[in-house]
Formats: C-alpha cells, structure tokens, sequence
C-alpha cells in the first residue's frame, strides 16, 4: 500500500475547465492501492498545519494544482525538513515545470509513475527580501517580466489562462517604463544599468519557450540573461533573437551561485514561478540538489 498526502488546488484552470477530472483521479488512486490523504486548497491559501499533519506517515507527496502552489508546497517542504519525494500534476496556467520534465495529467500514466517511483534530486533557488526567504522551482524575473506578472488581472487570468499574461505584456509595452538594475557578484563587481533580469533554474521560459538551452535543474547553479535594452521593443527583440539561438551586444549571459539584485527604484517588483512577492532589493541563490522529485523515466 503506496501512502501519500494528495494536495489538490480545485481553482486551478486545468481542472475548472474539467482537463483533469479530480474524481476519476481519486478512484484511480484508490483502485490501485493508493491511500490518499486528500487536502483542498487555493493557491493564495494553503494551511500549512494541514499539510504538515501526518506527513510522517506518508511515502510520498503528491501535488495537483499551478505553479503558485507548486511554491508554496517546496516552501513549505524546505521550512520544516520534510524530505518526502514529490510527484506534480501540471493543472495551471502555464506549469513551466510540465516541459521542463515532460510531466502528464493522464491517470493512468500518472499511476504508472508513482508506482515506478523515479526520482530525481533537482536544485531550489532561493531569494532573500527584507529578512524572508522564498524559493523558486523554475525562475525569477525583475524589470518588465515581474511589472506584466504584476499587472496581470486576477480575472481575466481565469477566463483567459496564460493568454492574460501576453495581454498584460502588451499593455507594458506602452506603458512600462525601463527602471535602473544592477547585479553586484559575489567578488564585488558590479553589473549596472539594466532594463530586465532572467534567473531561472531550467530551460523553459513563459511556458514552452526554450530561452535556457544550457541550464541543467541539479547543476548548482542559476543561468542569468541581463538585458541592456533601452526600450521595450528592443527588450521584445532581444527575447525573440534568443529564442533563435542568438546573443546580440543587448544581452550578457552567464551562470551564478550567488546574486544580489538592486534597483534605485524602491516599487521595482519581482516575480518567482509566476507569483509577485514583493520588491528589490534581493539577494539570489541555489540549494544544491535539495528536493526528490519522482519523474517519468
């Protein structure tokens, strides 16, 4: 008998738009031995005393739900030690995690995985802000990514999914003005005068945009585009060029373990795995291979 704490966010679009039929998934579980311990929860409230209530009694975690509560379950996790393996069921809005991994909302594929019970050590970045802590799965963005997440309307996102994002974007085109980053390194040099920062721990950017060719989740580090951009449309071009493979004088690359992030600006918004959580400046690392994650083959 397979235990594991079923953690299922019943507001997330894959699921609202009936794609994965919670139900049939339960029944599943249930008809193959799973004992699931099933917790309903909103991405914006997930009771962590819930969660954390019999885990000690459970082989594994398994999470159905968006990149929002994705966060919150690794947060949850990394806080209070809990060195379960954690399967993720993609039910979101965009789920950059899903092409990272090739992950599968079919039931019975589903099963197959979490009875194989292949698991991978991957990497957690990390942010420091005003003494918390948060970590990310996929990425961090700062300049005109983080202020289109952050101006993203609430419902419009429900009727619209990831299509919302692309709205905001374009609505920032005119209206986002570009703000003064710069990077300081761990030796102490100093990267100045950025329109946009990209962190990210993976590949994927926005869902299945391969921006991050070269990045590997259990490397240790963090792969960083800093863009120069002087508007908008540039930045816009820059993005489109590196998608075709292509590194103009705009854009510098590189790899890190250590970042700190700051701006002159003190409203300077950043967002991790899709989520604003408040504003520069940041301090960003990585947790070396800290999480099992139970994959397909």
């Amino acid at each position: 008998m397979l235990r594991i704490k079923f953690v299922i966010n019943n507001v997330a679009g894959k699921i609202q738009n009936g794609t994965i039929n919670i139900n049939s998934m339960i029944k599943a579980f249930s008809d193959h031995k799973i004992l699931s311990e099933i917790m309903f929860t909103k991405k914006t409230n997930l009771d962590k005393d819930l969660f954390l209530y019999n885990l000690d009694q459970k082989d594994a975690i398994v999470v159905c739900g968006g990149d929002g509560t994705l966060n919150k379950i690794i947060t949850y996790m990394i806080n209070n030690n809990i060195d379960l393996p954690l399967l993720f069921i993609p039910g979101g809005t965009a789920n950059v995690f899903n092409f990272e991994k090739h992950l599968t909302t079919n039931i019975n594929k589903i099963i197959r995985v979490l009875r194989t019970f292949n698991y991978e050590m991957l990497d957690i970045g990390y942010i420091k802000h005003q003494a918390k802590t948060n970590y990310f799965l996929m990425m961090l963005g700062i300049g005109f990514d983080s202020k289109s997440v952050n101006d993203t309307d609430i419902n419009i996102k429900k009727i619209l999914g990831k299509t919302s994002y692309i709205v905001s974007g374009l609505k920032n085109i005119i209206t986002y003005k570009s703000k003064q980053l710069d990077i300081i390194f761990e030796n102490g040099e100093f990267l100045e005068g950025l329109h946009s920062i990209i962190v990210t721990n993976g590949r994927f950017y926005g869902g299945n945009i391969e921006l991050f060719p070269n990045a590997k989740m259990d490397d240790g580090l963090l792969d960083v585009y800093a863009f120069r951009a002087s508007n908008n449309i540039i930045l816009l071009k820059d993005i489109i060029d590196i998608s075709y493979g292509k590194i103009n004088k705009n854009i510098q690359y590189f790899k890190v373990k250590n970042i700190k992030i700051i701006s002159k600006n003190s409203d300077m918004p950043f967002q991790i795995d899709g989520e604003c959580l408040g504003n520069l400046p940041v301090e960003v690392g990585v947790l070396h291979k800290k999480l099992k994650f139970i994959l397909p083959k």
